[in-house]
């Protein structure tokens, strides 16, 4: 009989064919867009825009143009030179993302004193204006970790002793270039006293690069996908992070649709001659599971595949760990709404409370962002919710390359949760009469 139930649910879903392109394509369609907005067509490190960055300052041509073609070569940035007030309008009107200010005398920045660089932030664009903030922060933090070590090992060359002349500044003060050049030519007591300390200073710059040429400690960092484990490299693909998410919201949707059926039927009149039908105490409410799970499992093999086709997406290195995921997910989200179709009245007020829940738990359970991105509190409220373990298990085989040896305590878990929400449902059902109940 229960065959026969489920026969029946899967023709009625099929003869709507515009709900059936729908419930398939619609899900297809939205992750699609996201992918190509984060990070185009997959199998490869999404490409990232360069960010339109405007200097302000005059350094010499030998330190402008080193500086602006390493800029270009990062491919991060788009650098333009301009004045401190052609920059205010570039910020302001979002043509440059950022706008860095380097001090007007580039010499302050290799003397022990204060020097300070300032940053426009353009604050339309927060991702990419931080991008700028955070690179210049890092580098400066190198900058400052170094002069910290070099005065520590040789305090006079940034701090002279009181009375101690500069040669720097006996050798340069208050004359024009051609007299610097002739103190330099005829090796005046000035310019052989800033020889030798500038000969000291590289000495110094020398030692000090030689001791830091080998790092004591050093950092790797590895993308351990399954593309790499078969010798091709790390691989990131957006598609592999937004498709399972945007599967199980729409899934959500699906199973409450199915689960809002008893509604339906109890309108249309078709309930009514169901349970005339000898069926055992439980077989309607066990029918619809099956039919939901079936229905779901379909929707994510038809995505999962589209997914692979299409957008390159990676579905682990275990052909048994993404169809276990699926028929463990399919099983959760079945049993996920039935209580709530026993306890509404009718399909509107299903259909209200049903959006919300799925709403919340999308947001919070890690549908639309990584749980690990959100604030402790919501990180905790989401392991309460179902589809967080389904998201955590598809992310552990498409992100992490995991096999099903590996996410079997998770796949237990939805087991678990579709097993207790099916026996909620079963206690529902007989608590509120059996067949009569449902009239």
């Amino acid at each position: 009989m229960l065959r026969v139930l489920v026969t029946k649910d899967i023709r009625r879903w099929w003869s709507d064919r515009q709900a059936v392109v729908v419930t398939l394509l619609l899900p297809l369609l939205l992750t699609a867009v996201l992918g190509i907005s984060f990070g185009g067509f997959g199998g490869g490190a999404p490409e990232i825009e360069a960010i339109p960055l405007a200097l302000v300052g005059d350094p010499p041509t030998l330190l402008k143009e080193p500086l602006e073609r390493a800029l270009r070569e990062s491919g991060l940035f788009t650098p333009v030179w301009c004045d401190s007030t052609a920059a205010d309008r570039l910020v302001r009107s979002g043509e440059a993302r950022a706008a860095v200010l380097l001090p007007g005398d580039l010499q302050a920045l290799l003397s022990p004193e204060r020097v300070a660089i300032g940053v426009w932030k353009d604050p339309v664009s927060v991702l990419q204006a931080d991008i700028v903030e955070q690179i210049l922060r890092r580098v400066l933090l190198r900058v400052q970790g170094g002069e910290a070590v070099y005065l520590a090992a040789w305090p006079a060359d940034g701090f002279p002793a009181a009375g101690e002349p500069d040669p720097f500044g006996n050798l340069l003060a208050g004359d024009s270039l051609a007299e610097i050049w002739r103190r330099v030519r005829n090796r005046t007591p000035e310019a052989e006293a800033a020889r030798l300390k500038f000969e000291a200073i590289l000495d110094h710059q020398v030692a000090l690069t030689d001791a830091f040429e080998t790092p004591a400690v050093a950092l790797t960092v590895v993308d351990r996908t399954g593309q790499e484990a078969a010798g091709v490299g790390p691989s990131t693909n957006m598609f592999d992070y937004i498709l399972p998410g945007m599967g199980i919201f729409f899934l959500m949707f699906a199973a409450a649709a199915a689960a809002g059926d008893l509604h339906r039927e109890r309108a249309g009149g078709t309930l009514r001659r169901l349970l005339v039908a000898p069926l055992g105490s439980s077989d309607l409410l066990v029918g619809k599971w099956l039919f939901a799970m079936l229905n779901g499992l379909l929707q994510l093999v038809v995505l999962f595949a589209a997914g692979k086709l299409l957008f390159r997406m990676n579905l682990g290195p275990d052909p048994l760990a993404l169809p276990l995921a699926a028929v463990a997910t399919s099983a959760m989200l079945a049993s996920l709404f039935l209580p709530l179709a026993l306890l509404t009245a009718n399909e509107k007020q299903m259909g209200t409370i049903s959006t919300g829940v799925t709403l919340f738990m999308a947001l919070v359970g890690g549908n639309f962002i990584n749980v690990d991105q959100m604030p402790a509190a919501l990180q905790a409220a989401g392991r309460f919710t179902p589809n967080y373990w389904a998201n955590r298990t598809f992310n552990d085989i498409v992100v992490h390359g995991r096999g099903a040896g590996d996410i079997l305590p998770r796949v237990a878990v939805l087991f678990g949760i579709a097993a207790a929400l099916l026996a909620v449902s079963v206690a529902i059902y007989r608590r509120r009469g059996g067949k009569a109940g449902l009239l």
